[in-house]
């Protein structure tokens, strides 16, 4: 395996595998604030990079 392709699989599924708990921990500390629970929504993460670059 190419660095490159490394680091591609790594940018990709890295955030497609963290961004569930990202969402958790945001709703879990709005929700211990005493206020509405953040929920963040879902996002198609290899769309969202690709929109970004």
């Amino acid at each position: 395996m190419k660095a490159d392709d490394f680091l591609t699989m790594c940018k990709y599924n890295g955030a497609s595998i963290l961004f569930p708990f990202l969402r958790s921990a945001v709703a879990d500390v709005t929700k211990s604030a005493n206020i509405t629970p953040l929920t963040l929504p879902l996002i198609n993460v290899k769309k969202f990079i690709d929109d970004k670059n």
